[in-house]
């Protein structure tokens, strides 16, 4: 079946930010008391927020979870919009060629919505991303790496799961895909080894997104 569309994640594949979700994750929870393994943290992003707590700290209680949750995003925002908002090396790029060619596009993110909007704004990609075809923390039940955030991305934009790429980097991301019916493309801007991404089920890796380029032209153009 012919690709008609390419879903993204969002956090350290279009934009920069990991080290900032880590930094504002240590604030709030050193905030509340808790004791912060940096590197228990980092082996779960691609994971949402709330889920990245409730394995943390499971014996939090929902509301103090919520609460800590809520506030960490406020404290991501705080740091981005000081510091700003950097893409990925050449994503803008391969966003405009898979535009021009007449891919559909679409974001399904553990993100906030506020962070993702924000983002986009920020970098100028909002031309490309409409909030109708974002699909964000809040907008589902259950995240990475169950398949619902793609399903539900593949449903906004209309084309069956077979006909869409997912490109995240991590193993919740390849996992997700794979369990969705949809290619899965992985790029290495993450903490993830391509040896850890293959395994979890990535169709293709690329150390970039002109690298990625070139194989959407080789492959499927």
């Amino acid at each position: 079946m012919k690709l008609k569309a390419v879903i993204f994640d969002f956090d350290e594949v279009i934009i920069r930010s990991y080290k900032d979700h880590l930094k504002a994750f240590i604030v709030t929870l050193k905030k509340h008391g808790y004791e912060v393994d940096k590197k228990q943290i980092e082996k779960m992003f691609g994971k949402s927020a709330k889920d990245i707590l409730k394995q943390l700290y499971p014996g939090i209680s929902d509301k103090e979870l919520e609460k800590i949750k809520k506030e960490k995003e406020k404290e991501y925002r705080r740091i981005v919009k000081e510091k700003g908002v950097k893409t990925l090396p050449y994503v803008k790029e391969f966003v405009s060629f898979l535009s021009k060619n007449g891919f559909k596009l679409a974001i399904a993110s553990s993100a906030a919505r506020k962070n993702i909007i924000f983002g986009l704004k920020a970098t100028g990609l909002n031309k490309f991303f409409k909030p109708n075809v974002i699909v964000a923390s809040e907008d589902v039940k259950r995240h990475k790496p169950h398949p619902e955030p793609l399903l539900k991305a593949a449903k906004l934009i209309k084309v069956k799961p077979k006909q869409a790429a997912y490109v995240g980097d991590s193993v919740y991301e390849m996992i997700a895909a794979k369990k969705a019916g949809m290619k899965a493309w992985a790029i290495l801007s993450g903490y993830y080894s391509k040896k850890q991404l293959k395994q979890a089920g990535a169709d293709f890796i690329a150390k970039n997104f002109r690298e990625l380029k070139n194989y959407v032209i080789k492959t499927i153009l």
